[in-house]
């Protein structure tokens, strides 16, 4: 299996949700569970967007694949 470009990029930004929802929660002092999925769910939805329509443009069209 050859890792590509795209690969990284997913990988940092996968990595990014959890230290920004994490660092949310930390800093609103979050002590509840639903607290912390919802906090977590938006900053999922944000990034995968951010991803999707601001990322994806960058990234050479044969490493989408």
């Amino acid at each position: 299996m050859e890792l590509t470009t795209f690969d990284g990029a997913l990988l940092v930004y996968n990595y990014a949700v959890i230290l920004s929802g994490g660092a949310i929660v930390l800093s609103l002092d979050v002590q509840s569970r639903t607290g912390l999925l919802v906090i977590g769910l938006l900053v999922a939805v944000f990034w995968t967007g951010y991803f999707k329509f601001v990322m994806i443009q960058r990234l050479p069209e044969r490493q989408r694949e």
